[in-house]
């Protein structure tokens, strides 16, 4: 053996694993343990007239003799690397069938075959041949399949030109194919010469920073987006670009002289950039690494990760250029493609997929269309077949009028729908770019005219009566069944005609004490009979009824008083009044508890104005001083009345619970007294779930509202307490899911509701109903908007995002709050105008699913960056809920001196160590997510209002 062959052996074993380059190792390693992983090139030929078969096996031997490629099978060798073997005289057989193929599209049955059958169709061989024909000999379709790591595109192309030239007994002039031995040699001689290197760090230099994973459903664990542990199958759609969108790429292309593929390119950049609310993310871009290979059949190409940063402030028209720019680089760099920087591994944790799960690629044109030679002609047609790594890879197989685009993507993270809406977004984008290159890129849409509809439909509730007021419904209520029982507490009953005068009775002694429209007046009354004649007297005299907080800090009473300047304070004679030290001479203070009957004041007209004032809630206070929300009257009446999402009417009988400062008694108070129901009163102020289930039992309640935290407790200890309970309304926080499973399995006809909704749009804005197990889904959906609201999901800047985009809820309609309180510059923050419509910015992440549900993934205030990685609180609360230990959790950012920021976990479990849950957590999230501090609890800690009660957790750890 001389020095040449010792340097061609040596060649072979060195270059990647087993003789193989880099690429062909990671195809091949995709489909090592003999699932269908690695999409098969599959490209038919319809054959017109009359076919000579054993002159097409002389062709085919042909083609073998000359293409080392078609010679080539692999193999794993003794260290467990890819080893490629030539065969001298192996040919790749032509398997012949004859069938008679239901329908016209003989193709298409053809391909069908294989595409299901794939690599079982090969024998262990990475390429093969196939003939079918129709019984009467006037119809063929031959068919080739071949593993992409034997071959590419371009190849494809050569050898269908090559086939049909040397079929029709052209005299080919080729240039002797060195095979798959040339790529291998020259990338030794790169790697030795150090280049291989040295663009290697140039690639990393470009994407240092660059974001370790962009997920289609951020804040959702990929098990929560139902993607299994190494599943590569593929769902692919083929769609065609409608004729105004071609004309708008060519249009750009010649605009702004870069080549269609940068517009392509860039237009599907920014369509998965919006779908996954972000601004910096990893494109991988074909390359076919042609230009030393040109006539090589063989594998040459890859991929090349390309950094998109769709900055909404540049220009469309720069965005394109910066695109045309990287595509260029992409393949001066072709030489350090992905695999051959070691797969480019993810940082996450999750081995299931590539890094990079976007890619884009056009090879329209390597494979002609048509081809005649020999009196025959080829029409040939590109297949489908095989698996995917890609989340989403969009492919240009045909361009021109009759344009040909396929959208490959993941099944188990994309449904149809979904994918639907990636090529509508493409076609959008296109049309947009074109139509707006000169404006700021935040300013071109990928949501198409067909999209738009539909988020119409699912954003926007039913119509409301605008013109109703909160005291005319009751009236009118009482009016028709003044008999009926209104509201029962602790044995005392009062129908609606006795509650109206009671009010109106009450209302007399705040008029005469200087009460009018639009003044304050204090509730600090334990709940009960007075509570809802108070609150019901302000409103009858058009006054603005607000809460107390009856544990509030004395510095926050003072500054409540301050702000609100009330006119009166309701208080009980027999019960301890936090604001009476608090207000001044200004202001009087009532015992509500006395009971006045109606008639002996004058009182004014009720009002008639559904903007006026009625309510304020403040809120927590949890991220600094608490913002007074002021709640108009067509607020509350949107919320209540005539609705299709809450039961009520004579016979259902209401639970009332919460704290009258928080927003969720409007619900509780005015849902059941303008549909004629009945309230129940649960009086003890400490709301111990034993007793409360109790109570909901022995009073027989029919509807009632819990928070989520609340829901949680009597669900899981007490669930006998909702065997009369019709509907349970529960929201506030995260559902747990497990529980409503039970509930909705054991107790047939309940429906539970997953309400949702800021203070700032009165209580809820959505619902989602869960009446049988087909309902629930992990996590459960908030729904969508119900009567009188409008919602969008938009970015920052108010772009309204396509469905299934992660994005900030804006809310609308007649629910919305007038203002913050004398807080202008907030006020102006939180609502603004988009499209001459007042919003509200809520700060939540949600997205559309495909069924035109919103999901809640989170807080946007609440997304924290532990280790430089984002991480959704939520999302690593649902993890810990799988193991079955857990009874509960949740998970908070502690920023105690001397640890910095970091992740703890408050968890209710039995018979579980933290390392166990440490463990558990670190097999299914990020390093970085697995929560760092733990805190074992008996119950989550809960505030009065029934949310987590965070400064206890941290306490307690």
């Amino acid at each position: 053996m001389g020095a040449d062959d010792d340097r061609r052996e040596r060649d072979q074993a060195e270059a990647g694993p087993g003789g193989v380059t880099p690429e062909q190792a990671a195809m091949l390693g995709q489909g090592a343990e003999g699932h269908f992983a690695v999409p098969y090139l599959l490209f038919s030929a319809l054959i017109d007239g009359p076919l000579r078969v054993p002159r097409l096996a002389a062709v085919l031997r042909e083609l073998a003799a000359r293409h080392p490629a078609l010679r080539t099978s692999f193999e794993l060798d003794e260290r467990g690397g890819w080893r490629r073997r030539v065969g001298e005289r192996w040919t790749p057989p032509l398997r012949e069938s004859t069938v008679a193929a239901a329908g016209a599209d003989r193709v298409a049955a053809a391909q069908a075959v294989l595409a299901a059958a794939g690599p079982r169709c090969l024998g262990g061989r990475p390429v093969g041949f196939f003939l079918m024909s129709d019984p009467s000999g006037s119809a063929h379709v031959l068919s080739l399949l071949a593993h992409p790591a034997l071959l590419d595109v371009w190849s494809v192309g050569m050898l269908w030109r090559e086939l049909v030239g040397r079929y029709g007994g052209a005299v080919l002039d080729y240039p002797p194919d060195a095979g798959p031995d040339a790529v291998v040699a020259r990338w030794v001689a790169l790697e030795e010469a150090g280049r291989i290197e040295e663009l290697a760090h140039e690639q990393a230099r470009r994407l240092a920073g660059a974001p370790d994973v962009v997920e289609f459903r951020p804040g959702e664990p990929v098990e929560e987006a139902g993607r299994p542990a190494h599943d590569l199958n593929a769902a692919r759609l083929a769609f065609r670009l409608s004729p105004d969108a071609v004309a708008a790429c060519g249009d750009l292309s010649d605009a702004l002289a870069i080549s269609r593929d940068a517009v392509l390119a860039g237009a599907w950049a920014l369509v998965l950039a919006r779908r996954c609310g972000a601004d910096d993310l990893l494109l991988e871009v074909a390359v076919t690494g042609r230009s030393p290979h040109p006539q090589v059949v063989g594998q040459c190409g890859g991929t090349i990760p390309v950094r998109c940063r769709p900055d909404g402030a540049s220009g469309a028209a720069e965005y394109l250029r910066r695109m045309a720019d990287l595509l260029a680089e992409a393949e001066r760099c072709s030489d350090v493609t992905s695999a051959r920087l070691g797969g480019l591994p993810r940082t996450d944790g999750d081995r299931s997929r590539p890094r990079l799960p976007f890619a884009f690629e056009a090879h329209d044109g390597l494979v002609p269309e048509r081809l005649s030679a020999g009196g025959l002609t080829f029409e040939i047609v590109e297949g489908e077949s095989g698996g995917s790594p890609w989340d989403a890879k969009l492919s240009v197989r045909r361009w021109g009028p009759d344009n040909r685009v396929v959208l490959e993507y993941s099944p188990a993270v994309l449904g149809p729908e979904e994918a639907a809406w990636l090529a509508e977004g493409v076609e959008a984008a296109l049309l947009d770019l074109a139509a707006r290159r000169d404006r700021p890129l935040a300013e071109v849409s990928t949501v198409s005219a067909g999209q738009k509809r539909l988020l119409d439909a699912w954003g926007r509730g039913a119509a409301v009566r605008a013109e109703s007021t909160l005291w005319g419904l009751i009236s009118r209520r009482a009016a028709l069944g003044g008999h009926e029982p209104a509201v029962w507490t602790d044995g005392e009953e009062l129908t609606y005609a006795e509650l109206v005068e009671r009010a109106e009775g009450l209302a007399g002694r705040l008029h005469a004490a200087g009460v009018g429209r639009g003044d304050h007046v204090l509730i600090d009354l334990p709940r009960g009979t007075a509570e809802i004649v108070g609150v019901l007297a302000t409103v009858r005299l058009g006054a603005v009824y607000v809460g107390v907080d009856r544990h509030a800090p004395p510095a926050q009473c003072r500054d409540l008083v301050r702000r609100l300047a009330p006119r009166a304070l309701l208080v009980s004679g027999t019960h301890p009044a936090a604001m009476r030290p608090h207000v001044g001479a200004e202001c009087a203070v009532v015992d509500a508890t006395v009971p006045v009957p109606g008639g002996g004041v004058r009182l004014p007209e009720p009002l008639g104005d559904p903007e006026s004032p009625v309510y304020v809630s403040f809120t927590s206070g949890s991220t600094g001083r608490p913002k007074g929300v002021r709640v108009p009257q067509r607020g509350i009446v949107r919320l209540v009345a005539e609705t299709d999402y809450v039961r009520g009417g004579p016979g259902e009988r209401f639970l009332r619970l919460s704290p009258l400062a928080f927003d969720a008694s409007t619900l509780e108070i005015f849902a059941p007294l303008t549909s004629g129901a009945c309230l129940h009163v649960f009086t003890p102020e400490s709301v111990i779930p034993g007793a409360l289930a109790r109570f909901v039992a022995r009073q027989d309640i029919t509807v009632l509202w819990l928070t989520a935290g609340l829901f949680r407790l009597v669900a899981e200890h007490y669930p006998a307490a909702f065997a009369g309970v019709r509907q349970v309304l529960t929201g506030g926080d995260v559902v747990p899911v497990e529980q409503v499973r039970a509930l909705v399995a054991h107790h047939p006809g309940l429906r539970v509701t997953n309400g949702y909704g800021p203070t700032e749009s009165t209580t809820f804005t959505t619902v989602h109903h869960v009446d049988s197990l087909a309902d629930i889904a992990e996590p459960l959906p908030i729904g969508r908007p119900i009567q009188g609201t409008e919602v969008l999901v938009a970015d920052g800047d108010g772009t309204v995002l396509p469905p299934g985009a992660t994005g900030e809820l804006w809310i609308g309609g007649q629910g919305l709050a007038l203002d913050y309180l004398g807080d202008e510059a907030a006020t102006g923050a939180a609502f603004v105008r988009i499209g001459g419509r007042m919003m509200y910015r809520t700060g939540d992440l949600v997205r559309w699913d495909e069924l035109g549900r919103l999901r809640f993934l989170g807080r946007r205030d609440r997304q924290v960056k532990i280790a430089g990685h984002r991480v959704e609180p939520v999302a690593v609360e649902r993890v810990l809920r799988e193991h079955p230990a857990v009874a509960d959790v949740v998970v908070v950012v502690d920023d105690s001196p001397g640890f910095g920021k970091r992740l703890l976990a408050g968890v209710v479990a039995s018979e579980v160590s933290e390392e166990e849950l440490r463990e558990f957590a670190g097999q299914r999230l990020a390093r970085y997510a697995v929560p760092t501090a733990w805190a074992f609890v008996e119950a989550v800690p809960l505030t009065r209002n029934g949310k987590v009660d965070v400064a206890a957790l941290r306490a307690g750890r």
